[in-house]
């Protein structure tokens, strides 16, 4: 693919040359309401060569661009999806601490104060379980 791009450029470049040196003869045109007269041909093409090197360039720009924001909005995407696979693996973590600990769901569904709150209860919870362990213990000894 970059050889026959390498091949139209240079057979391009080629028949540009030989039509700037073969024709000799100075044109007359007029552009934006002015009037050019003896301009050589060598001249126009080059000015249409910079033209067509601007519109290339345009082109270009507008790929990369576009390429750029598809990039852009894919990583986006796998964010979004990350950020929301870890809400999903919070809230089942939450579940089943709840199930653990015997505390309803709709606790962990409030502010961050409920979490602290459940925390507590959790770890009073622990507290009496190992009392009520010692106790068994004194009285089987």
């Amino acid at each position: 693919m970059v050889v026959l791009g390498l091949i139209l450029v240079l057979a391009a470049l080629g028949f540009g040359a030989y039509a700037v040196w073969d024709n000799t003869n100075d044109v007359n045109f007029q552009l934006a309401s002015q009037h050019w007269t003896g301009v050589p041909i060598w001249v126009v093409f080059v000015a249409g060569a910079a033209t067509a090197l601007v519109f290339v360039l345009g082109l270009w720009l507008m790929s990369r661009g576009a390429r750029r924001n598809r990039v852009r909005r894919s990583r986006l995407r796998e964010v979004e999806r990350d950020r929301d696979d870890a809400y999903s693996q919070l809230e089942e973590r939450r579940r089943h601490e709840a199930e653990r600990v015997d505390v309803p769901q709709d606790t962990y569904e409030g502010a961050h104060a409920d979490g602290a709150r459940i925390e507590r209860e959790r770890a009073d919870r622990v507290d009496e379980e190992a009392d009520v362990r010692a106790a068994d213990r004194s009285s089987l000894s």
